[in-house]
Order: C-alpha cells, then sequence, then structure tokens
C-alpha cells in the first residue's frame, strides 16, 4: 500500500503485518505487485511508473506516458500495465517492457 503523503510504499503480509518499508523521492499512487514480486508505484503527481524489486531496492523508471495522476495500477494476463489517471478522466495502457501503448479508457 503507499503511504502518500510519507513518500513511502508498506509491503505487507498476508497477515496483515509490514514486512518492509520503501521510502520512494515521490508521493506514491497506485502500487501493484507483478507475479515475479517486482513492485510497480505510479509517482502520483509525476504521472510516471518505477519499479521496485520484491527487496524493495530501486530499478528505475518503468514508464513514463505522461498523466497528470497516477492512481491506481492493475495487470492484465498479458502483462500489460493499466494506469488510472483521474485528473485526465482515462486509463493508459503499458506493455511489460514499459512501453506506453496510450489511451485504454477515456472520457471517464
Amino acid at each position: 500500500m503507499s503511504e502518500y503523503e510519507g513518500h513511502a510504499v508498506v509491503v505487507l503480509s498476508p497477515s496483515g503485518e509490514i514486512v518492509r518499508t520503501i521510502s520512494t523521492p515521490f508521493m506514491p499512487g497506485g502500487v501493484e505487485v507483478a507475479p515475479d514480486g517486482t513492485i510497480y508505484v505510479g509517482d502520483y503527481y509525476g504521472g510516471a511508473v518505477y519499479r521496485y524489486s520484491a527487496e524493495g531496492m530501486p530499478l528505475g523508471l518503468f514508464s513514463a506516458p505522461g498523466l497528470s495522476r497516477a492512481d491506481f495500477l492493475e495487470f492484465d494476463a498479458a502483462g500489460n500495465l493499466y494506469v488510472s489517471d483521474f485528473m485526465d478522466g482515462l486509463i493508459r495502457r503499458i506493455d511489460p517492457t514499459g512501453l506506453d501503448l496510450g489511451n485504454f479508457v477515456s472520457g471517464l
């Protein structure tokens, strides 16, 4: 889960105990964990998505699709990442390599 004002992502165990806290240089928005354990974090105000290893080590910028607010994140079965932006009223689709595939839905 993201701790927006604390500039951190908190990783919880299945029983709800804190496993680790990952500090971010930005205000985190949406968070999604890939099947391999990689943690994807939306930069809420920067509109980009960053990656962290399962252990919390920064892996750098994943994609910068130019969103106003990188809010909710979700993967599909093909590994595409969907990122919502409530400010612009859209959902952007990003392929598994980080390539921005454009708007999946707009006009929300």
